[in-house]
């Protein structure tokens, strides 16, 4: 598990504390913020090269015994994931479809919830190893995907040929919107810049995206100097990073790194 980057205040500890945690395949990362004005109090990322017991027991010891938390939020970018219409909806149907999907998997925990606003069921699979885990060191946490983040606070309007991006590592998740209405949801694992642009480019050949029309909104690990965004500038003229509802000012890190987490805190939620 390699250490990032990190930010911890100098200032005392307020008493009532939420925490929104972020995992993926190769990311971990964390934030706590004051559950009354919403001020950061401590926050982490880490690289990890292999999720097992060892990794997970040294991500969750950075939460300290002593301190008690008004709420737990879990987003877990599980690219194992199938989606079925709320109309087709059954729990065993969505199942077998996973299963049909990402077979063999004896070591992972289906989950399945609901996006009434889109119309589809989503189930995806998190490893056990992380899963019992969480919920042993926090039995009152709410476990999600990440799209249920990156769902909160999208803008009331105006999402005509739009993709929502959150980076990871090596990772994009993706909310593709056009003339208003979702199209798209989905996850695309990557090893250079250059794959994840391509797979972009075929996304805009999908629905007709006009690459001086489409409009590319980036949260997560990308920043100016980053190498997958001259790539994405170099193609698409609308790119930009997605706002944040919290002040993130005080840690000296772009906003943007914290979208995912400060959408699946309660008060934005």
């Amino acid at each position: 598990m390699k250490p990032l980057f990190s930010f911890r205040s100098s200032a005392e500890a307020p008493q009532k504390l939420d925490v929104a945690i972020g995992l993926s395949a190769k990311l971990a990362s964390y934030v706590i913020v004051d559950a009354v004005a919403g001020n950061p109090v401590e926050l982490s990322f880490f690289e990890i090269d292999n999720w097992n017991q060892n990794t997970v027991s040294a991500f969750l010891d950075h939460f300290s015994a002593h301190s008690e938390y008004s709420s737990v939020q879990v987003s877990y970018a599980s690219p194992q994931h199938t989606l079925l219409p709320i109309s087709k909806y059954e729990k065993k149907a969505l199942q077998n479809q996973l299963q049909l999907t990402f077979p063999f998997q004896p070591n992972s925990i289906l989950l399945q919830e609901s996006y009434a606003d889109c119309q589809f069921y989503l189930g995806y699979l998190v490893p056990a190893t992380i899963f019992k885990a969480v919920e042993s060191k926090f039995p009152a946490c709410q476990i999600k995907h990440s799209f249920k983040s990156m769902f909160n606070n999208l803008p009331a309007n105006n999402l005509t040929s739009t993709i929502f991006i959150e980076v990871g590592i090596q990772q994009l998740d993706l909310l593709v919107f056009r003339a208003g209405q979702l199209v798209f949801c989905g996850t695309f694992q990557y090893t250079t810049e250059q794959d994840a642009l391509y797979f972009l480019l075929k996304i805009c050949q999908e629905y007709s995206f006009e690459l001086t029309e489409v409009r590319l909104q980036l949260s997560g690990l990308i920043d100016h100097s980053s190498k997958l965004y001259a790539e994405l500038s170099s193609y698409f003229l609308n790119v930009t990073f997605r706002t944040n509802s919290k002040d993130w000012t005080l840690t000296n890190y772009p906003s943007h790194y914290f979208t995912l987490l400060t959408n699946s805190l309660p008060c934005v939620s």
